[in-house]
């Protein structure tokens, strides 16, 4: 399972992930 929690990215002062959280489980790609 592949997990990420509280993602942001920025490109200079454009956010443009803010706090994104997702989960996958095996055979979900």
């Amino acid at each position: 399972m592949l997990e990420a929690k509280q993602l942001t990215k920025k490109y200079n002062d454009a956010t443009a992930l803010n706090a994104v959280s997702f989960k996958v489980n095996p055979g979900e790609i």
